[in-house]
């Protein structure tokens, strides 16, 4: 048991470490990142107190895991904020993170299985050949990211579960492996695949190549 919160606190602090340096290479180190930084290391302190499931009040068999899916959420809708949002090419980008997850996932008679380690990669390396040159690709990245598992890998599959879930009496938490989730994992991957991309660019143009 000790074991398992050790691990989840890794994981919660590797996405935090990952979100800090992303957000310091796109805009700059600020105050409103070193005060949400700060917020998301004081959920991870406290984790047992604030990683609670949220029930939404008219869909009983569906509910929000706040560290599994608020937190990446939030971290990734200030990341897309500071930049200048192109709609049409965040709607297209989303349909490709939605159709990548949907064919990374699994739906078994008990549970909803993510292949997080595929999805990740084959999102960034598909979105960079066809987005990169926008100027507002890198700030969408995380967002469209943790959006594409929320719809195709949760959303969707729980409209094809609802009516056995309602008869079963069960609940779909999204989010609910909280830092083991898909959406946190997916989103610390590509930011740190983002981020050791920027970084070889530059070196690489640094040094004339």
């Amino acid at each position: 048991m000790v074991s398992a919160q050790l691990y989840h606190k890794m994981l919660y602090a590797f996405f935090i470490i990952v979100f800090l340096f992303y957000n310091v290479i796109l805009i700059g180190l600020n105050f409103k990142i070193l005060v949400l930084s700060l917020m998301f290391i004081y959920f991870l302190i406290n984790q047992r107190f604030i990683c609670r499931i949220i029930c939404l009040k008219h869909l009983n068999s569906i509910a929000i895991d706040v560290c599994g899916c608020l937190l990446p959420l939030i971290a990734s809708i200030f990341t897309a904020l500071n930049g200048k949002i192109n709609f049409d090419i965040f709607l297209v980008f989303l349909s490709l993170s939605i159709t990548t997850a949907s064919v990374n996932t699994i739906l078994s008679s008990k549970s909803i299985i993510v292949n997080v380690i595929r999805y990740s990669i084959s999102l960034f390396l598909i979105s960079l050949s066809i987005f990169q040159s926008y100027e507002c690709y890198f700030y969408i990245l995380p967002l469209v990211t943790a959006m594409g598992i929320i719809i195709g890998s949760d959303i969707l599959p729980y409209l094809f579960m609802y009516y056995k879930l309602k008869y079963l009496k069960k609940t779909l938490v999204i989010g609910g492996a909280k830092a083991l989730d898909a959406i946190s994992i997916s989103t610390s991957l590509t930011m740190f695949m983002a981020i050791l991309y920027i970084i070889l660019t530059k070196l690489f143009n640094y040094i004339g190549f």
